[in-house]
């Protein structure tokens, strides 16, 4: 009876945080100065809840790229208008008849789509892409995580401190699979990177940067290793990483890299030697940017225009 008295209360709570953040934004003199996202995140105030950074780049690169107040379709109610998804595995779930599609993909590539979206400028991958012409979807052959551009707003070029950097999945961080691995190596030669829980979201990249490769069950966590042309492999410490490698296959089939579709199981036996062979069979991605950032749906600031 407490746990559902204290679920109810959370809820009751979620919504009236959500017409609150609605009536904000209503009340904005000038929303041509707004740009609605649709993510898997809550901002509420000036910035997200720093839960994982894969999505609440959304808001941190977005509002770089535009100078625009970032408000998010997710943390809003009885509103029904223009919203642009982005970063994140958000096609078959979060997208709607007024979204604009640009660079994000859908989870599982099966079953029907809760909501056909307005338009499609651009998605993840290949995958995405065949999975909206399965549901009539017109779709571009137009590709990319917009979390590649990171570069263009940040760029540390912070020296090596470490040998290894991993990067487990939000849900994989408490796995003692994660521990083993840093235990093989003594001393600052390895480092645990979170993508939730974070102080500020620089450090996660400079943190990144400090690291001469990279083992992550995270997505971002190997799109933002490309990004910055760190060596990178995926790996799986469980099963609790939703989608079943479909996004991973995804975004690696719009930069070039079908070798590396499958991901290397890690186990009680294996070895961190074994994952750092995988550092001299990286190379960098292959992709076009200037067409992602071409067909974007809003207006990105002239400097960053100039720098594509």
């Amino acid at each position: 009876m407490k746990r559902v008295t204290k679920d109810l209360v959370n809820r009751l709570v979620r919504v009236a945080k959500d017409v609150v953040n609605t009536l904000r934004y209503l009340c904005e003199v000038d929303k041509s100065q707004c740009l609605v996202v649709n993510a898997w995140m809550d901002l509420y105030g000036k910035e997200p809840v720093h839960r994982n950074l894969g999505d609440e780049l959304n808001y941190y690169l977005i509002k770089e790229l535009t100078g625009k107040r970032i408000y998010n379709y997710f943390n809003m109610r009885f509103l029904k208008i223009r919203n642009y998804c982005c970063i994140g595995s958000i096609v078959d779930s979060r997208a709607n008849g007024r979204s604009r599609i640009w660079g994000s993909g859908a989870m599982y590539g099966e079953g029907r789509m809760q909501k056909i979206p307005f338009k499609v400028c651009a998605v993840r991958g290949p995958l995405t892409r065949q999975y909206l012409l399965a549901q009539g979807v017109e779709c571009p052959a137009v590709y990319g995580d917009p979390a590649l551009l990171l570069p263009m707003i940040y760029n540390p070029g912070k020296r090596k401190r470490y040998m290894v950097g991993i990067v487990p999945h939000i849900y994989d961080l408490d796995n003692p699979l994660v521990h083993n691995l840093k235990q093989q190596v003594s001393g600052d030669g390895i480092t645990v990177i979170k993508m939730g829980g974070y102080v500020d979201w620089h450090d996660v990249i400079d943190e990144i940067n400090e690291c001469e490769f990279i083992v992550s069950s995270s997505l971002h966590g190997l799109i933002l290793s490309d990004a910055y042309n760190i060596p990178n492999v995926w790996v799986e410490f469980s099963d609790k990483v939703l989608g079943n490698g479909f996004k991973f296959r995804d975004y690696f089939g719009s930069v070039g890299k079908s070798e590396s579709m499958n991901p290397v199981r890690v186990t009680s036996d294996t070895k961190l030697g074994s994952l750092l062979e995988y550092r001299e069979k990286w190379r960098p991605i292959e992709i076009d940017l200037a067409k992602l950032i071409n067909a974007c749906p809003f207006e990105i600031l002239p400097d960053y225009k100039r720098k594509s």
